[in-house]
């Protein structure tokens, strides 16, 4: 997961912003494994600022879902994994 902060003014990233879908509509959040490398973290970009890191699930995910933590209206954006 890559995030650019191309606005004018700092952003926020968070892990818990995603979710993964299994084939039966369940939604998780993400895994945590001790080994992972280059977890993504949460933090603020400054302008013109990148952040990168991994995010883990567990299950037979099919769909990762995005969803702004704070404000926790439902998933603004989805990718179908193919």
């Amino acid at each position: 997961m890559t995030y650019q902060n191309n606005g004018n003014s700092q952003a926020f990233f968070n892990p818990y912003d995603w979710k993964a879908e299994d084939a039966q509509g369940a939604q998780r959040s993400q895994a945590f494994y001790t080994d992972g490398e280059n977890e993504l973290n949460s933090g603020t970009l400054a302008v013109g600022g990148a952040v990168s890191g991994n995010l883990y699930f567990e299950g037979d995910v099919v769909k990762v879902l995005y969803e702004n933590a704070f404000i926790g209206r439902g998933s603004d954006i989805s990718w179908d994994i193919v």
